[in-house]
């Protein structure tokens, strides 16, 4: 497929392209780089094949999922094992259900890192559509034995506003100061918004602990239904696709140049993130993720972003395309065994 330069695209459609600065590379076409934000932390985008793949084409999903996933977290897991020198424990936080399907812990303990691991799981009361209305409380905690002096914490989480992320925070952290114990670095991995990136950021700074964000593929644009994390597109709200207001994350060359080709205007990176698993530890036992439902509401989302711009001003032809392969492969991937056991 022909698409025109990156920068044109990138100045298009408000794509912020940053210069890119690579931190460190791996023998797999990945690499992590430091792209600059207006955030009072260091911010990282890791890109890899797989992990493209996965932001791109939501059809992918079940063990399919796993060993896609796997790829930028064992970057990322890398990257650490320098950056964190000397360190060997690490507090890891499970904010639950989705955290375990990112497989970072699976790939620090694969670099040589000793994990303690604790679970919250947040909750949303009230009626309000995709948690919009609705307020956050901690609904199950699994806490380890919190102890000693210094720490370096982990998370793995996919955030849109940061809510959820920043209530899963504030009871460990606040639980830790109890118990004597203090992080001095918090690092975050999973798809982040820019929106989120800047909350989740500030309160860790105010808590003072020094942040560190580390995003798959791009920080992404948040779209006014508050849930939504495109690459770029147009902006959803609740009741409508704006197809006059253009929104966009900030990304380096390498990821845009992978993804341009596979990623339709305006979809979900992340999607239903728990629901494209197979198993999904709630807490207190594994339950299943409702794949399904997640292929259906990406067939949706993708067919109405498709009649909304497909005669606008700034739609492409190749757009035509991405759009057609999307299609076809959520259509297969619903007709697939996507949790049958691997042979």
């Amino acid at each position: 497929m022909e698409v025109a330069s990156l920068e044109k695209i990138s100045d298009k459609f408000g794509i912020k392209l940053c210069e890119r600065k690579i931190v460190f590379e791996s023998g797999k076409e990945g690499v992590l780089a430091s792209i600059d934000l207006p955030l009072n932390a260091e911010a990282f985008v890791v890109h890899t094949p797989e992990g493209s793949s996965v932001a791109s084409k939501p059809e992918i999903v079940g063990r399919e999922l796993d060993s896609a996933i796997i790829e930028p977290a064992r970057v990322t897991a890398s990257f650490l094992k320098q950056r964190l020198e000397g360190v060997e424990d690490i507090v890891f936080l499970h904010v639950l259900r989705g955290s375990q399907g990112y497989r970072l812990d699976v790939a620090l303990r694969e670099a040589g890192f000793e994990i303690r691991e604790e679970f919250v799981r947040v909750v949303y009361e009230g009626t309000g559509e995709k948690h919009l209305d609705s307020s956050p409380r901690i609904g199950r905690v699994l806490f380890g034995e919190l102890s000693g002096k210094e720490k370096v914490l982990v998370v793995a989480d996919t955030v849109a506003t940061g809510r959820t992320l920043l209530e899963a925070l504030r009871v460990l952290l606040d639980l830790a100061q109890f118990k004597g114990v203090e992080f001095k670095q918090a690092i975050v991995y999973g798809f982040i918004s820019e929106n989120g990136a800047t909350k989740v950021s500030e309160f860790l700074e105010k808590r003072g602990i020094t942040p560190f964000l580390i995003s798959i593929e791009n920080f992404s644009a948040l779209a006014s239904n508050m849930f939504d994390m495109p690459l770029y597109g147009p902006d959803v709200t609740r009741d409508k696709i704006q197809v006059d207001k253009l929104i966009a994350g900030s990304t380096i060359p390498l990821a845009l140049k992978s993804m341009l080709e596979h990623y339709f205007p305006g979809l979900d990176q992340p999607g239903d993130w728990s629901e494209r698993q197979c198993l999904l530890f709630n807490g207190t036992s594994y339950e299943r993720g409702r794949i399904e439902k997640h292929l259906e509401n990406s067939m949706s989302a993708l067919e109405n972003l498709y009649s909304a711009i497909k005669t606008v001003d700034w739609f492409e032809n190749w757009m035509g395309r991405v759009y057609q392969e999307r299609r076809k492969g959520l259509r297969k991937a619903m007709r697939k065994d996507y949790c049958a056991p691997e042979l």
